[in-house]
């Protein structure tokens, strides 16, 4: 090995160990010894040796190897969503039905529930990718999007971690500053928890499961406490269920923004089950988080709504409110009259609950980052958690003289964004794909073989003109949504299905016209299907590749035109097939596309 390394230059060393890696051991990733990464002129080399030594994650964006998947532990796949729901920023947000949106306590209530399910149910779904695919979500992405449209999902997915980094830190420090009667100033805050947070997320996936496995205890202990006293007051008014437009476009904006804190995750979602060995039972993990998911949501945002009820009886708790927003609501609840020094003990527990929900965030821009452009990926995943510290840290300071309506509005955001892409995902998997088999995983990582993502843009573009119609914001209101009583907020709604019919309408015309081989078998092992969708006596236009910047980078690169690669695997062994590839029949060959393509006979000459 040294006469080896004695024999690549510096500059062709780095390029080795950052090429893609197809090897079966964290240590082949690397060319020459530990001494070579420890001396390298490459700083990200030397960088990863120390953090490896420290038990940190250095793997980038490429698919994890079967024999790296070590994380068998569905606890740690519960308590990843229940850890870092469990937060003060879950409580905060279920104040804002009453003190925003005008509901009564029962309206929120179930708001609350419903649209919390809804939004945990794609969380729990895209979770299922990641054990049979060993990709994390933005990589998976490709498949539905092409690399394109995946790389504007990755691009939106960073800036979406961004702001729930900045929601969370917010939500924290405006409880954290009545400490002590803001003995800590509100910056100073930010910083404390961002940089807590920077550290934890640094070294990576073990790490972070490691800490969402106990973080939520100490949580739940003070929520109880809220609880009791909460009791102790008697101050909570029921009301009633009320109707009518107003009522309805009261619950559609809070609905709206449950559904984005909820849902937010999805986008997350395989980055946290990748590290899972291929056999791991999908039910389980869908399950499990689904379940666990939900109740970190709906419990301390039941317990917000309580809360904030206290402001509709009580002119202190009111007073207390205006004046510092959820923290004067919990001084009052905790430390007013009752616990004093536990009280503010308290607070700071609950305020320091937004590093289990803020570490999501900074590990997951990480991958998101290094997945928006090639060069990206060089740059390790502890780089990209140091750049989005310091962007959360220059939003926040801004937001929190504003919180709750940046809150608000910012949930809405990103309920309109994540719609459209699992309006994408859902249209793509059910009338393509149909199923986990169908995905050819050596392709993940090629800009050829995957879609082209032309279907899955003019979706996401369908998907922003159903969000613009039906939402309802302060700055701006469709006029669908316009219709729903002062203002009813249908943006998210609107933005998944039309990014669905979108989708779905136009993804067999791009599969005719631009081959790709991230498929593995024909659509018609499909337990559905319209007859539209195939057309097995078309050939690919010619014209096509004459647009198709894939057929240009095939060409530069001397790899096979896309749909010409050969047969392809996928994610689990099948027990038939469509045919043995070792005995083929040429006629049949020639009418049947074995490779999951529509009307494109080729690769005959290698079946045969």
């Amino acid at each position: 090995m040294e006469d080896t390394m004695s024999e690549v230059s510096e500059k062709n060393f780095a390029k080795i160990v950052r090429a893609p890696s197809t090897s079966t051991s964290s240590q082949d990733r690397y060319v020459g010894s530990v001494d070579d990464r420890k001396h390298a002129k490459n700083i990200f080399l030397r960088l990863n040796y120390y953090m490896e030594k420290l038990g940190g994650e250095t793997r980038g964006i490429e698919r994890i190897p079967e024999d790296e998947r070590h994380d068998d532990s569905f606890w740690d796949t519960a308590s990843m969503w229940f850890g870092a729901n469990t937060v003060i920023a879950s409580y905060a947000l279920g104040m804002l039905g009453i003190t925003t949106f005008g509901l009564g306590l029962r309206d929120s209530m179930a708001v609350i529930i419903c649209f919390t399910i809804l939004g945990a149910l794609p969380v729990a779904i895209l979770s299922t990718f990641g054990p049979p695919t060993g990709m994390r979500q933005m990589i998976l992405t490709r498949y539905w999007a092409g690399s394109i449209g995946a790389r504007i999902c990755a691009f939106l997915n960073a800036i979406t971690c961004i702001g729930w980094s900045s929601v969370n830190t917010v939500a924290a420090v405006n409880s954290l500053h009545v400490v002590n009667h803001g003995g800590l100033p509100q910056w100073g805050g930010i910083i404390l928890i961002a940089i807590v947070s920077w550290i934890i997320a640094l070294f990576g996936y073990k790490i972070v499961h490691t800490y969402e496995r106990y973080a939520w205890i100490p949580n739940v202990v003070v929520f109880f406490v809220i609880c009791i006293c909460l009791g102790q007051d008697g101050l909570s008014d029921w009301g009633t269920l009320s109707s009518g437009p107003t009522e309805a476009a009261g619950v559609l904006s809070f609905g709206g923004t449950i559904y984005g804190f909820a849902a937010g995750w999805g986008p997350y979602a395989s980055d946290y089950t990748c590290y899972k060995p291929s056999n791991t039972s999908r039910t389980k993990v869908f399950c499990l988080i689904l379940f666990w998911a939900s109740v970190g949501c709906i419990v301390p945002m039941m317990i917000g709504a309580f809360s904030a009820q206290r402001i509709l009886t009580s002119q202190a708790y009111a007073d207390a409110y205006n004046e510092n927003s959820t923290g004067g609501l919990l001084w009052m609840i905790l430390v007013e009259n009752k616990l004093h020094g536990f009280g503010q003990v308290c607070i700071v527990v609950l305020s320091l609950s937004t590093i289990a929900n803020n570490i999501p965030n900074l590990y997951t821009f990480s991958v998101s980052a290094q997945a928006v452009l090639p060069g990206f990926e060089k740059i390790p995943q502890y780089i990209w958690a140091t750049i989005i510290t310091g962007a959360s840290i220059g939003v926040s300071i801004p937001a929190v003289t504003n919180f709750s309506e940046y809150l608000g509005d910012f949930m809405d955001m990103i309920a309109y964004w994540i719609s459209f892409y699992y309006g994408i995902i859902l249209g793509e998997h059910l009338f393509f794909r149909r199923g986990y088999g169908n995905y050819n995983i050596e392709a993940y990582d090629s800009f050829v073989k995957m879609p082209f993502g032309i279907s899955a843009i003019f979706a996401g573009c369908a998907g922003c003109a159903g969000a613009a119609v039906g939402m309802s914001q302060v700055w701006y209101t469709g006029p669908i949504g316009a219709m729903i009583g002062a203002g009813g907020d249908i943006g998210f709604e609107l933005s998944f299905g039309f990014a669905f019919v979108a989708l779905v309408l136009t993804r067999w015309l791009e599969r005719w016209i631009y081959p790709d081989e991230s498929y593995v078998w024909d659509t018609k092992n499909a337990w559905w299907r319209l007859g539209i969708f195939n057309f097995p006596s078309l050939p690919t236009p010619s014209w096509a590749k004459h647009i198709d910047v894939r057929f240009w980078w095939a060409r530069r690169t001397n790899q096979p035109y896309p749909g010409e690669g050969g047969l392809v695997e996928g994610p689990y062994e099948r027990g038939e097939r469509e045919f043995d590839e070792t005995d083929v029949d040429v006629d049949e060959a020639l009418q049947l596309d074995y490779r999951g393509r529509f009307g494109r006979n080729r690769g005959v000459e290698e079946a045969i």
